[in-house]
This record gives structure tokens, sequence and C-alpha cells, in this order.
């Protein structure tokens, strides 16, 4: 089996996998017993500290119930509609961070 052997790679598909849990609102426990993997090698897989095999994207992937593709995507957003869907997913994510939204104020006022 082809395991992701580039670092960059490797941090954004754990990236990727933890967005896409967390957006799903599933812990780290549930969606490693979903994928037949530990939580430590889920946790591992996120944080992009440990290499894995296709197999368990895969099965993370099938688990999350997204495609491979959408674990794998290391380009950047090629159109409008993509790029701003990326932004909304962003701000999404730190909906709830006061601190991090007001960073995200900042950057932008600094545009504006």
């Amino acid at each position: 089996m082809k395991k992701l052997e580039y670092n960059g790679q490797r941090n954004i598909c754990g990236e990727l996998v933890r967005l896409e849990r967390l957006k799903k609102r599933i812990s780290q426990e549930k969606l490693a017993e979903l994928a037949d993997i530990s939580p430590r090698m889920l946790s591992c897989i996120e944080t992009g500290a440990n290499f894995t095999q296709s197999e368990t994207i895969e099965n993370i992937a099938k688990a999350l119930d997204i495609t491979v593709q959408d674990l794998l995507r290391f380009d950047n957003p090629e159109d409008e509609a993509q790029l701003l869907d990326s932004i909304n997913n962003k701000i999404n994510f730190i909906k709830n961070d006061v601190d991090k939204l007001k960073i995200l104020n900042e950057i932008l006022q600094k545009f504006f």
C-alpha cells in the first residue's frame, strides 16, 4: 500500500480530516471506531505526526461520508466559488473563538 510521504501533504491531509470531523461533530474516538483504527493513530494522522496508508485514508473518508479526494486536495481553491467556500469553512470553524475572530478582524481591517 502506498503511504503519504510528503510532510506538507501529510499535515494538510490530517488537518482536513480534523476539520471534517469537527464539522460533522464526531469525536476522535467515534471516528477512529468507524474507520477501524485506534484513537491514537487518528490523533497522529490529524496532527501530521504519522505517515498513513492509503487504505486508512479510504476508511476515514468513508467514515466521514466524503471522498478520498476531499482529504487529498493539496492545492488552493481554483475558482471564486471554491475560494469563498474555503473562507466560509474557516470562518465557521473559528466562529466561537473570540480571540481568533479578533485576529481575523484585525487582518481584514488592513484591507478596508
